[in-house]
């Protein structure tokens, strides 16, 4: 299914499927907390259960995501890095439930060829975000073709100017 959006007054239409070339995104990306392989292990006093599949669990590792929040993150020790530490644990647990994925995108200016000039495809976005991220990157298609739209005009008025006072 496609779905249409304005940016910068031209019609983009755009599509986004499941990208099954990303990991999860603990693994993938170093801006999430620290989480466990499955394990069949008891709890330790500083996780919490991120997700559980029949007698397995995997463990977010809440002081080791405190120590990110502050070493890798950039925010400051104390309720700065708690706050995001339970934002970040929020998100890879929807992560875990299914609410979201990455996606691969593809984008292309309405009435033009989907695998086109003024098209193209991205990897790793996630899903709840792919209107966003369209509506921000979109306008580098949507540059690109109405500057190919102004050449297009030149070169007809160019020819049309030159035809007429015999110049061709």
């Amino acid at each position: 299914m496609s779905y249409t959006t304005m940016v910068d007054g031209v019609m983009v239409r755009y599509d986004y499927e499941y990208d099954d070339c990303i990991a999860a995104p603990w693994k993938e990306y170093d801006c999430y907390g620290v989480v466990s392989e499955w394990t069949t292990r008891a709890k330790m006093p500083n996780e919490r259960v991120l997700a559980s599949d029949r007698g397995s669990k995997r463990y977010y590792d809440w002081n080791a995501s405190m120590e990110r929040a502050v070493s890798v993150w950039g925010f400051k020790p104390g309720k700065d890095s708690a706050d995001a530490v339970q934002k970040d644990f929020e998100r890879l647990l929807s992560w875990c439930d299914g609410k979201w994925f990455y996606a691969v995108v593809t984008v292309w200016v309405d009435g033009t060829n989907r695998d086109g000039a003024y098209s193209y495809v991205c990897g790793g976005v996630e899903s709840d975000y792919v209107e966003q991220w369209v509506q921000d990157d979109a306008r580098y298609i949507v540059a690109d073709w109405k500057r190919d739209q102004k050449r297009a005009q030149f070169a007809r008025d160019y020819t049309s100017y030159a035809l007429q006072a015999g110049a061709l």
